[in-house]
């Protein structure tokens, strides 16, 4: 197995006639390596049009933890969603590292 340049390739000498599959785990780690290796987060994400992202926002009450009617205050736990889509993390299907997922 060869990682250079985050590019995978696997092979097993020239002249043999059995490949050798390379473990998904490893495919997954050059797949991570290839799309995060110049990604900053601290940069936030812009469409191919140059504008902001659509947010998409949800909010899932699950618990009331607290009433106080004589101060009006509710504490409640909550599970708060948020996406977006991210050019920058888009699935390339030319690159080498996807042509090596099966």
């Amino acid at each position: 197995i060869n990682n250079n340049n985050n590019v995978l390739s696997t092979t097993l000498g020239k002249g043999e006639e059995d490949e050798e599959e390379t473990p998904y785990w490893l495919l997954e780690t050059a797949l991570h390596e290839d799309l995060l290796h110049y990604y900053n987060k601290q940069i936030p994400p812009k469409s191919l049009t140059g504008s902001s992202p659509e947010v998409k926002v949800g909010i899932n009450f699950y618990k009331i933890r607290d009433v106080d009617i004589s101060t009006s205050i509710m504490a409640l736990n909550v599970w708060i969603r948020m996406s977006w889509q991210d050019p920058r993390l888009a699935w390339n299907k030319n690159s080498a590292v996807a042509r090596d997922m099966h």
